[in-house]
């Protein structure tokens, strides 16, 4: 599957974040709400279906899937172009670059590993 340019819209498959919001933990767990509305579906057809953006979706799957975790299919798919934020996101802080340690910091490490090694050579005596 070709992703389209980023400036394009594009849909998002919301299943794993409707899943947690209405506290369905795994697979197998939708699989058994599913049982009476879509009893057809086997645990591993269901897991690409949540781990990945179907190609295709079957109309009585999406149906069942949206009376078992009480949505409604613009729950299930967000159209933009950018992931949409998740009730449970933080907010993400900036970090700082990492700065280069200084030999003074170096020379603070201890232990066999943290020896500091320099190009000038020690001159032997005789």
């Amino acid at each position: 599957m070709i992703d389209p340019p980023s400036s394009l819209p594009r849909v998002f498959w919301r299943l794993r974040e409707v899943m947690t919001e209405r506290g369905v933990p795994s697979v197998a767990a939708l699989r058994r709400l599913l049982k009476n509305h879509y009893p057809f579906i086997s645990e591993v057809q269901l897991g690409r279906v949540v781990n990945h953006v179907p190609e295709r979706m079957n109309m009585a799957l999406l149906i069942a899937l949206c009376h078992a975790l009480e949505c409604t299919p613009s729950d299930l798919l967000h159209w933009g172009t950018c992931v949409p934020a998740s009730p449970n996101d933080k907010p993400t802080r900036a970090h700082k670059p990492a700065r280069e340690p200084s030999m003074e910091d170096i020379a603070r490490l201890k232990g066999p590993a943290f020896t500091v090694f320099t190009s000038e050579r020690k001159e032997n005596a005789s």
